[in-house]
């Protein structure tokens, strides 16, 4: 059975293991200060291992290396042998067990003298244990779970979902269970042979999301291949009769197979994929995710079209049961999720707020265009429409509905008049137009700022702008991040990008300047780019300074960007007749790049000094040799400071990394340092596309105080491993509680192990 996510990480993070120690600074031999580490990196470790795990073969105290030798005190249920790691052991156990193991773990250190100490960890393999649907939902999360049953859907990475997995049916349907992840990233289908009715076991991480149930990182294993069809259950009475969509009634029976019957098929949101259905008083969707859709690209249209089809009729819909934010909706097992449809009896009345119901209108027109107005109802074509435009901009043509319309330079509103008749029932509903030109990063921030709640700007739009906050960090699970953007220096209209995806989006931080482009929207009252924006490109601040230094004379950097930095000169002090002044600034540790900022103008231009930390957002060139902000170029915030960047005054890499471990969170020592230490650990691999990579080292003796070189650039910056020596010169700072040398930093030199 293969490991899980937990015991795979273990193993990458201690691919070798190091410790260095000063013989002083223990009690009796090396040897045993060696023993002491490598019974530290283990003591911890759960004494409950339900599959196979690693051990480390070798330990270091200061340049020694010493072997380590495992053994078990069974003769049956666990074993050792070579890791496919190298450096490592793997302690392989009967997973399948029938009755409990206890075993003591032992360690033997040794040197090249011949001297030894042991050190010894008590461990227990479970016997093998199926779960029972309830014993599933109570578990913890992280903890290992084993399920079974009968699969009802499958979703891979080949099928244009962004994950691997399945969902299974309990054998007693009591519930079912959610597989995201497969051992290894296998698909379902193409690796493991598994098809929807096969009987299958799962055995992973108990995981929480949003209060779904996941099992996560599973193996899988085919219990019985013989296809069996699942029976929907049928929730039409429990759905009809819940409280609400977080009823229990409706969410105690998670990823199961269920069918309601005569829900009425009502509106849709296409941008989140939410397909709605109506019963009784509730209303709830199937919704087709980027994520975990079991029907392909290509079912996908087909399952909109026959929902588009078919408003307004009862119908029967069958998917599997998942929740978010702790509410009921369905993830469609099969193309014809909704089907059995029927045109219900409807009076003139019905007829007419139905249609009405679904009418929408563009918000926000920022460009000449022809919008297809309805001219008559998309269920009923009893119902007829009239629509009467207030302003010339906006032409309807009352044969063909189309509503011609030209966007004026100056900003205009277009009132709409719709008027809906079937038989003697008449009803007019009105629909504001604002009609806008966005021609710059400015006018699209306002327009989608002055969006209502629920609305969005048509079509996608490109932004560029820095990051002022990483509201969710990066989700390896779901490979998104969300944060905050300042566009064109408008602090006080900030745009989130939601569940941001692309290249890069593991590495962004606060500070770096990114493009997105995606669907803005106004989300309950968040200016937001929506779920699937996409991160095009990101640069860090200290890449912008150096993109600048790299222009030729009178060339500008393409984009214009936001850039913080300390003023280390007044170059042209205030104008109050031109409300504008020139100062440098120094960009992180760029102090042999400086940036000119020609004629800043901004709120607070007046009082800026020697020592302040400002932002600036504007145009970057080359004027003539001097690397500048362009006139024109906007102050966007002031943090007050006392002097220009301070000389260092620390001396040893003692004082140093005290005085670095003394930070508060979000503040750096003053100027640059250089340290020399051995790389513990490679935080993210080298990247071939920003030549950059991230390592954390340990300073000599200082094992408590080891620091992180963020974004290390330099010659040899991608042969760099673990056990390798290194230089390294940069700005040192608490970032989020994490010791770091900040992005730019430099590899002076390294020296293999």
């Amino acid at each position: 059975m293969k490991k899980l996510i937990s015991i795979i990480m273990m193993v990458v993070l201690c691919a070798t293991v190091f410790v260095a120690c000063k013989k002083d600074d223990v009690t009796g031999s090396d040897i045993a200060a060696a023993g002491d580490y490598l019974y530290g990196l283990y003591k911890d470790d759960s004494s409950v291992t339900p599959s196979d795990y690693d051990v480390a073969g070798r330990v270091m105290v200061g340049d020694v290396k010493y072997t380590v030798e495992w053994s078990v005190d069974v003769t049956e249920g666990v074993t050792i042998k070579e890791s496919a790691t190298e450096g490592f052991f793997t302690v392989d156990v009967n997973e399948k067990t029938t009755v409990e193991i206890e075993y003591t773990l032992t360690a033997t250190i040794k040197n090249e003298a011949g001297e030894t100490v042991q050190k010894t960890f008590k461990r227990t393999v479970p016997a093998y244990k199926m779960f029972t649907y309830a014993e599933y939902a109570a578990a913890e999360d992280d903890s290992t779970v084993v399920v079974s049953g009968i699969v009802t859907g499958i979703f891979s990475k080949s099928n244009g979902s962004s994950a691997n997995g399945l969902y299974i049916q309990d054998l007693n349907n009591e519930g079912g269970y959610y597989v995201y992840g497969v051992a290894d990233d296998k698909d379902p289908s193409a690796d493991l042979g598994i098809k929807v009715g096969m009987t299958v076991a799962a055995t992973g991480a108990k995981d929480t999301y949003n209060g779904t149930y996941e099992v996560v990182g599973a193996a899988l294993e085919i219990l019985d291949s013989t296809i069996k069809e699942v029976a929907p259950v049928d929730f039409t009475e429990a759905f009809k009769n819940a409280a609400a969509l977080n009823d229990a009634a409706l969410t105690g029976r998670q990823s199961l197979l269920v069918t309601i019957k005569g829900v009425e098929i009502t509106g849709q949101d296409e941008a989140n994929g939410y397909y709605k259905f109506k019963l009784g008083n509730n209303e709830a969707y199937v919704r087709l995710s980027s994520s975990n859709n079991c029907i392909t690209v290509a079912e996908k249209d087909t399952f909109k079209k026959a929902h588009t089809d078919n408003f307004g009729y009862t119908a029967d819909v069958t998917g599997i049961v998942s929740l978010y934010s702790g509410n009921f909706y369905l993830i469609p097992a099969t193309v014809d999720a909704f089907e059995n449809f029927t045109l219900p009896t409807r009076t003139d009345k019905e007829k007419v707020e139905m249609e009405l119901s679904t009418i929408v209108v563009e918000s926000v027109v920022s460009e000449n265009k022809t919008i297809k107005l309805p001219l008559k109802g998309s269920t009923y074509a009893e119902v007829v429409y009239t629509w009467v435009s207030d302003n010339a901009a906006a032409v309807f043509n009352a044969a063909t509905g189309d509503l011609v319309i030209t966007v004026p330079d100056a900003p205009a509103t277009v009132k709409l008049t719709l008027t809906a008749k079937c038989g003697n029932e008449t009803k007019t509903q009105e629909f504001t137009v604002s009609l806008t030109k966005l021609a710059t990063p400015a006018d699209i921030v306002n327009a989608a700022h002055a969006l209502a709640k629920g609305e969005a700007l048509p079509g996608k739009y490109t932004l560029t702008g820095v990051i002022t906050k990483v509201d969710t960090v990066y989700s390896e699970q779901y490979k998104n991040v969300t944060v905050t953007i300042s566009v064109a220096g408008m602090n006080d209209k900030l745009i989130q990008c939601y569940r941001l995806k692309g290249d890069g989006a593991d590495k962004i931080a606060v500070g770096d300047n990114i493009t997105v482009t995606g669907t803005l929207k106004n989300y309950n009252g968040t200016i937001e780019f929506d779920s699937g924006c996409t991160l095009d490109a990101y640069k860090t601040a200290a890449q912008i300074v150096d993109d600048a230094y790299a222009l030729e004379k009178d060339k500008s950097l393409a984009e214009k960007y936001t850039l913080t930095g300390v003023i280390t000169k007044v170059d042209t002090a205030y104008s109050e007749q031109y409300k504008n002044v020139t100062v440098t600034i120094q960009v992180g540790d760029k102090a042999d790049k400086l940036i000119q900022c020609f004629r800043l103008k901004g709120e607070g231009a007046d009082k800026i000094k020697v020592g302040d930390t400002i932002t600036v957002y504007g145009e970057i060139k080359n004027y003539n040799g001097t690397i500048e902000f362009n006139s024109g170029c906007v102050l966007v915030e002031v943090a007050a400071g006392t002097d220009a960047p301070a000389t260092p005054t620390l001396k040893t890499p003692e004082e140093i990394l005290n005085a670095a471990y003394a930070l508060e969170t979000g503040k750096a020592l003053d100027g640059t340092y250089t340290l020399t230490g051995v790389i513990t650990k490679v935080d993210t691999a080298y990247s071939e596309q920003y030549k950059n990579v991230t390592v954390t080292i340990q300073v000599g003796t200082l094992t408590d105080k080891t620091i992180q070189c963020f974004r290390l650039k330099g010659d040899g910056a991608d042969k760099i491993k673990v056990g390798d020596t290194i230089t390294v010169t940069g700005s040192i700072s608490n970032y989020n509680g994490a010791v770091q040398f900040g992005s730019g930093c430099s590899l002076d030199s390294y020296k293999a192990s």
